[in-house]
């Protein structure tokens, strides 16, 4: 039996959860645990639940990204998704040691993806 492995989907952007609903089906040992495009209540489902890895959009309304994980209580694994991958960049780096694991440039490119998935 091998392990599945739950995740999130945080994104003001409808588009980027298709691209990503499609690309994730090709890992079998990925089961969705939902899709946001509200940090807000994604955060209190995150402090809730049991999750393994986060996909998450950096620029969002409200607050971004590095916000909601600074206000994280459990801290999956975290891959940020970025339209703006160079305005971030610095920012981006103290997030390492907070369960970042890997940065992707929108769009969303299936063999990039699956680099991530891997580490």
């Amino acid at each position: 039996m091998s392990t599945m492995y739950h995740y999130i989907t945080i994104d003001d952007e409808k588009a980027t959860h298709l691209i990503l609903e499609h690309f994730l089906k090709n890992y079998p040992e990925l089961e969705s645990a939902g899709q946001y495009s509200d940090p807000v209540t994604a955060l209190k489902q995150i402090n809730s639940s049991e999750l393994d890895l986060l996909f998450l959009d950096i620029d969002m309304p409200v607050f971004n990204g590095f916000e909601l994980i600074d206000q994280l209580e459990k801290k999956p694994l975290i891959i940020m998704i970025t339209a703006h991958a160079q305005r971030y960049a610095l920012n981006g780096y103290q997030y390492l040691e907070k369960g970042v694991i890997d940065f992707i440039e929108k769009p969303v490119d299936q063999e990039r993806l699956g680099k991530a998935i891997q580490r």
